[in-house]
């Protein structure tokens, strides 16, 4: 039997979890129509049918999933969509020289909120430093990813599984594709999540740098985050995995 081991970096408030398993057909339909009524930004009517299409084919293969979250932010934990997940760990993954350490969530947002969609283990973002931050656990993305991989595999022996990697980490998604690569090899040609803020925080060069590497590396990259208008291409490429 195959799983499909669906490893979130940067989890948030859970959103793309909750797109994938946990949305109820009739109120996301209303919400798409709140949005059209006040003029927000949404899929077309015929994206939405696609879209409630491809989370009722997920949520009938959910057992074919194995989801992982991952989050640093201790106080988005009280989300309960977190207590559907088949594993959780609170801790950060960036570009560490050593395997474990002990290091900073930044917040950058003007008006505070310990909740921000956009806290990064980066001090600096757009030449704003941070003025607040929390303690964290931050590890190196070749020892999660080595720990992931051994886990499942003594854990379920008789699995083949291939990888699904949805990355928002407000700017060390490039060092995790890399990473995700080389350790999971063939196992791993879908990514999905934001990749925007590898421009933000390192420059154009190293963004266009990482585009290279996913075309030559022939992994699949769709746009998967909490703008609804995302959702649809990516459910469809969940689907096909299945």
């Amino acid at each position: 039997m195959k799983k499909i081991i669906f490893l979130d970096i940067g989890t948030h408030k859970c959103q793309e979890f909750k797109a994938m398993f946990h949305t109820n057909s009739f109120l996301f339909f209303l919400r798409i129509l709140s949005h059209k009524i006040m003029r927000l930004q949404s899929p077309s009517f015929k994206s939405v049918f696609s879209i409630i299409k491809s989370q009722k084919i997920l949520k009938k293969n959910r057992e074919n999933f194995f989801v992982i979250l991952t989050e640093p932010n201790t106080n988005l934990y009280n989300y309960p969509l977190y207590k559907n997940a088949d594993q959780v760990f609170c801790i950060a993954v960036g570009d560490n020289n050593e395997k474990i350490k002990f290091s900073k969530l930044y917040f950058h947002a003007k008006n505070f909120d310990i909740e921000e969609q956009g806290s990064s283990i980066y001090e600096k973002k757009s030449d704003i430093k941070s003025t607040f931050s929390l303690p964290i656990i931050k590890v190196s993305p070749d020892y999660y990813f080595n720990f992931i991989k051994s886990n499942f595999e003594k854990n379920y022996p008789s699995h083949d599984y291939e990888i699904v990697l949805r990355v928002n980490c407000e700017g060390s998604e490039y060092e995790l594709l890399k990473q995700a690569k080389i350790i999971f090899k063939d196992r791993f040609n879908l990514a999905l999540g934001s990749l925007d803020d590898v421009l933000k925080y390192h420059g154009e060069s190293v963004y266009n740098e990482m585009l290279e590497f996913l075309d030559n590396e022939n992994i699949d990259f769709h746009v998967f985050n909490t703008l609804l208008t995302t959702h649809d291409a990516a459910l469809k490429k969940l689907v096909a995995q299945i």
